[in-house]
C-alpha cells in the first residue's frame, strides 16, 4: 500500500479527459478547490471535508489521499498548499 510522507493511504489512477473536464465531471459535489500550481493547463487539488480525501489532478493523473482523522486531513492540506507554493 503506498502512503504520503505522513502515513496516508494513495490511491492512484488516470483518466484520459482535460482538467477542466476533470473538474465538472468529479469534483462537483462535496469537493471544494484547495490548490494548483497551474489550474488553467494541468494540475489541481481539491477537497472533500466529509469523506476526509485530497484528490490532484495532473496531466490525466488522479492522486486521491485518504485520511484517517481530522488531523491528519488537515497536515496534509497545509502539505499539499506548501508544495504548491514551492513549485509555482
Amino acid at each position: 500500500m503506498e502512503t504520503t510522507p505522513l502515513g496516508q493511504r494513495i490511491t492512484r489512477t488516470n483518466v484520459c479527459v482535460s482538467l477542466n473536464h476533470f473538474e465538472s465531471l468529479y469534483m462537483s459535489c462535496g469537493w471544494s478547490f484547495l490548490s494548483s500550481v497551474d489550474r488553467m493547463q494541468h494540475h489541481a487539488t481539491w477537497i472533500n471535508r466529509q469523506l476526509h480525501q485530497l484528490t490532484t489532478f495532473c496531466e490525466g493523473d488522479v492522486i486521491t489521499i485518504h485520511c484517517d482523522s481530522e488531523q491528519s486531513f488537515a497536515a496534509e492540506q497545509l502539505r499539499e498548499i506548501q508544495w504548491c507554493d514551492s513549485n509555482l
